[in-house]
């Protein structure tokens, strides 16, 4: 059995579709999530009335998770959100290579152990 990996899934979300973005993180197994709020500017830049830049509000969610997990979770987050069309969000996974402050092992055991549970 190869060995599980724990990586980082980060979303990117239009402000308004943060608690679903959260709904279907949790629905594919996720057990936690830390928000960030942010505001960004696309380029080429959208402008609003009198020409003035749109500063859209985002929402960024790291979950720490198992790698099959977490592409499960990005896949669904962009064919239920519709990440592909403009001004919705990204989503990306990143290995977790070096940590401070979090237990990889035991976040991995956990998880291992719910998916045994349910």
């Amino acid at each position: 059995m190869s060995e599980k990996r724990a990586v980082l899934l980060t979303a990117i979300v239009a402000d308004e579709l943060e608690e679903v973005c959260i709904a279907i993180a949790k629905e594919h197994g996720a057990k936690g999530v830390t928000m960030l709020s942010d505001r960004g500017i696309n380029f080429p830049e959208h402008k609003t009335f009198f020409d003035q830049i749109y500063r859209g509000l985002n929402a960024i969610l790291l979950f720490v998770l198992e790698e099959q997990m977490a592409y499960r979770i990005a896949d669904a987050l962009d064919e239920r959100l519709r990440l592909e069309e403009p001004f919705k969000g990204l989503a990306l996974v990143s290995p977790l290579e070096e940590t401070g402050g979090i237990d990889v092992p035991g976040i991995l055991n956990y998880l291992q152990n719910q998916k045994e549970s349910a």
